[in-house]
């Protein structure tokens, strides 16, 4: 006997974890090897008929497959055969004890469904009974809701039949008075007619009296029109005469009053003009005679520092002391040429602060 069904026998409850703990050796050795199997097989290829190394390999790699997944299969069978016979046990056993708890619990069902049945009819019965009072009454309330509503239906009956007769009488007395009004509307109309006749003959006399008066009123009108159109031209000529020996002698005004105003301006402006012509032959002198004083004072007053600065301009008149002309060699002519150019710019100088 296994380990297993010892425990089972022993009335020890199996969990899922319990039970995969004492899968055999077996599995878990296979179990440990599959990724070594996957790793090592998976990815196999024959290049061709022709490649036999190849083929070879992947017969063998699926024999050893096939003769690791027949061990698998073979090791479950024998594995799980004593759960088989664990399980069939087991519902054996339930089996037998239902069937001697069912021999004991029957029986009492029958006697409990007996009573049950018998109170079910007594209080069917009850029901029954109820129902039919229920109904009875029901009926009697009907058949008193019946009647009142033909009584109802009656007397709602005799009220229309007396309304009808009261619209009957109604209805000749409207006729008869429809009658009436008709021939008093016809007398009213025929007087109507004729006061209407009479009416539109003195208003037709009225409107021709009307029309004479308002054309008497407009021809009135037209001859004050007139009269005042006539007043109104004459008044308008004289007005525009007026205004224009006003316009003339406003325009005559204005022309000797600009003539004497332009007179004057110009009369004033040659006078300022000889004016600032005066003053500024006036300014010209005073600033000449001005600049022509300063310069004789300080002329006179460098006098001495001349004489000095016109020695030393003379003294570096080199014409009469150097000979430039026998001078050779390219550089020195060169220099003697600067030399000299800067000797005349000096002399010439000072010569002008001289004013020779």
């Amino acid at each position: 006997m296994s380990a297993l069904q010892e425990k089972v026998l022993d009335g020890e409850l199996l969990d899922a974890v319990t039970i995969t703990s004492m899968i055999p050796a077996k599995f878990n050795a296979v179990a440990a090897g599959l990724e070594d199997v996957k790793e090592r097989y998976t990815g196999l290829k024959i290049a061709g008929s022709g490649d036999t190394k190849g083929y070879e390999i992947v017969r063998l790699a699926i024999a050893d497959v096939r003769e690791k997944r027949v061990a698998v299969e073979k090791f479950r069978k024998i594995f799980k055969q004593p759960l088989l016979d664990i399980g069939k046990a087991i519902d054996a056993e339930a089996g037998r004890i239902t069937l001697m708890l069912e021999s004991i619990e029957d029986p009492l069902k029958l006697e409990k469904a007996a009573v049950d049945d018998e109170k079910a009819i007594i209080k069917a019965k009850k029901e029954a009974e109820e129902r039919a009072l229920i109904e009875e009454e029901q009926r009697k309330i009907a058949e008193a809701i019946k009647a009142e509503a033909e009584a109802k239906a009656a007397e709602q009956a005799e009220k229309m039949r007396l309304i009808e007769a009261e619209n009957a009488m109604l209805r000749a007395e409207q006729t008869e008075k429809d009658r009436i009004a008709k021939a008093d509307a016809d007398a009213a109309k025929a007087i109507a007619d004729a006061e209407r006749k009479k009416a539109a003959e003195e208003l037709a006399q009225q409107r021709a009296e009307i029309a004479q008066m308002k054309a008497e009123q407009a021809a009135q009108a037209f001859k004050i029109a007139e009269q005042q159109r006539a007043i109104a031209k004459a008044a308008h000529e004289k007005a525009d005469a007026e205004a224009k020996a006003i316009a003339d002698e406003k325009a005559r005004v204005e022309a000797e009053a600009k003539a004497k105003a332009d007179k004057l301006a110009k009369d004033m402006k040659e006078k300022a003009d000889a004016e600032a012509k005066a003053a500024q032959e006036k300014y010209v002198t005073e600033q000449a005679e001005k600049e022509l004083a300063e310069k004789l004072a300080l002329k006179k007053e460098l006098e001495p520092d001349y004489a000095i600065l016109a020695n030393y301009a003379k003294a570096l008149d080199l014409t009469e002391v150097m000979n430039f002309g026998a001078i050779k060699h390219p550089i020195a002519v060169a220099f003697s040429n600067e030399v000299e150019s800067d000797v005349y710019a000096i002399i010439h100088k000072i010569k002008q602060f001289l004013g020779e």
